[in-house]
């Protein structure tokens, strides 16, 4: 147990924090398109839940790793982490490999059981997990790409749940990726201000080492400041509710404080801003994007209760052989429209009618088969779920 606790620290497990909301943010919006796409639920399952949180810990473990690994000669020249527990010997280089070579069986398996689409992008994830720390050795752009790893994370649980990547409605996982991208690369660029004078000696690539600690700092506000831009795209495209607009301006407030505690001529407060002010950042947003779909769900009454009970008799008569008329059908589903906008015009049930429209006019199914449910007593699905 001693030994499992010296690598959790070696590989500061407790940072998984950074990552792991961003890739709950993504599974949320991915449950909420594929609902809108026709799926029975708007959340993900606990399936899912489980495994992107197994994954996203994994990949993560697996990425630390790797980088106390292949950095342990540097880290034992760097006073900054002369201490750390693999230069010491607290942990010995065999547990430090079977650790990392555990987690990558394990991001594997929870890949498995995600489906077949993750499991086949999993090998271009692992060229970043794998790669990215040797990158400093030749290029300074070292921290962005430092940051589209971790912005995997997002676009991974997206793909977990909505079994694809590159359709128009995937749009939300790219934007994710590319905020990702850009806030842990700016706050990487704030980290790396206090290596300056290692990294120029040890012949490593950063923009703080290459360019200085003020153009560093530059870069990581004009990050920032981009970030909050494509947060607010996110939000607005999306149509999220007022609980995601009230957590980005939260975040604007943290990133303006982190961007105050560091100066060029004063790094003595560089942890804070890494470490605390970039977790609340993420639980913020995750917190946020939960509340916005929380209330985007609540369903108001029906404003004619009526209406909906004609609809649904007819539905029910279509589906005996009673009724079987493509005109009237067609004219059901036109008002069946109209209330679905009335009553939710953000839930994404206007697409799961037209998707029932498609199947009853196009497929040769039934009203009884294909989802009268959803229109009468709301026990029905229109569609089935992910294939994967």
């Amino acid at each position: 147990m001693r030994r499992v606790k010296d690598f959790l620290e070696l590989i500061k497990f407790e940072h998984t924090i950074f990552a792991l909301p961003f890739a709950y943010v993504g599974m949320l919006l991915a449950a909420r398109a594929a609902f809108d796409a026709g799926r029975s639920s708007p959340w993900p399952t606990w399936h899912e839940f489980l495994w992107i949180t197994v994954a996203m810990a994994a990949a993560r473990t697996l990425a630390m790793g790797v980088n106390r690994l292949v950095d342990r000669a540097l880290d034992a020249r760097n006073p900054r982490t002369a201490g750390r527990p693999l230069v010491t010997g607290r942990v010995t280089l065999s547990t430090a490999v079977a650790g990392t070579a555990l987690s990558a069986g394990v991001l594997v398996f929870a890949a498995a059981r995600l489906g077949p689409l993750p499991l086949l992008l999993l090998p271009g994830a692992l060229v970043f997990l794998l790669g990215y720390s040797y990158t400093k050795r030749f290029t300074w752009l070292s921290h962005f790409i430092l940051g589209f790893t971790d912005g995997l994370a997002p676009m991974g649980a997206w793909v977990a749940v909505r079994g694809s990547l590159f359709a128009p409605a995937d749009w939300p996982a790219w934007l994710l990726l590319a905020a990702v991208t850009l806030w842990i690369g700016g706050f990487d660029l704030i980290y790396a201000c206090q290596d300056v004078e290692f990294d120029r000696t040890a012949g490593l690539h950063a923009i703080p080492a290459r360019f200085g600690i003020a153009a560093a700092l530059r870069l990581a506000r004009f990050c920032h400041a981009a970030v909050v831009g494509l947060l607010a795209l996110l939000g607005a495209g999306a149509g999220l509710a007022w609980p995601y607009w009230l957590a980005w301006a939260v975040i604007v407030g943290l990133l303006i404080y982190e961007h105050r505690l560091v100066r060029p001529d004063d790094l003595s407060r560089l942890n804070v801003a890494f470490f605390n002010v970039n977790g609340y950042i993420s639980l913020t947003f995750f917190a946020g994007v939960l509340g916005a779909l929380w209330m985007g769900w609540k369903e108001p009454q029906d404003e004619n209760p009526g209406e909906q009970q004609t609809l649904a008799q007819g539905m029910r008569l279509y589906g005996t052989g009673i009724v079987d008329d493509g005109v009237w059908l067609r004219r059901a589903f036109g008002r069946a429209r109209d209330i679905a906008d009335r009553r939710a015009p953000h839930s994404g049930r206007p697409s799961a009618v037209r998707g029932g429209e498609r199947g009853l006019l196009h497929g040769g199914g039934r009203a009884g088969d294909a989802g009268a449910g959803r229109f009468g007593s709301g026990a029905g699905s229109a569609a089935p779920g992910r294939a994967a």
